[in-house]
């Protein structure tokens, strides 16, 4: 029972990481390119009061309208002002930028897919199930 479980929570999460990884490869096709500024820092505190710093980034769309945005990596210690970042945006939603890392596009994505082929592993190999 418990590795019929394993096994469903395990192809449900590989399944859902794959489509997310599909989705940002679409994505990553018909972005733009630009380079960003950081202008500044957004901090978070957790339950375990560790405190992350996001990033505040601007860049100037291709048609001259700059925006702002805050990253979604949070890093232990602030970052640098002024330093220069290379981002990606949908023309049609430059609000939801991110940056070019590989942490920022990728990170959730394979973590996803991680997560549910250990689980699959486990249901499938494992003798103590």
């Amino acid at each position: 029972m418990l590795r019929g479980y394993l096994l469903l929570i395990g192809v449900s999460l590989l399944s859902c990481g794959v489509w997310l990884a599909l989705r940002l490869l679409k994505q990553r096709k018909n972005a733009l390119r630009a380079t960003g500024r950081i202008v500044g820092a957004v901090s978070q505190t957790d339950q375990d009061q560790q405190t992350y710093f996001f990033a505040r980034i601007s860049f100037c769309q291709h048609d001259g309208t700059t925006v702002e945005f805050i990253s979604r990596v949070g890093h232990a210690h602030p970052p640098t002002p002024g330093r220069t970042v290379a981002i990606m945006y949908d023309p049609q939603n430059p609000a939801g930028a991110a940056e070019a890392a590989f942490a920022a596009q990728w990170g959730f994505p394979l973590t996803i897919c991680f997560l549910g082929a250990m689980s699959a592993a486990v249901a499938l190999f494992s003798p103590l199930i």
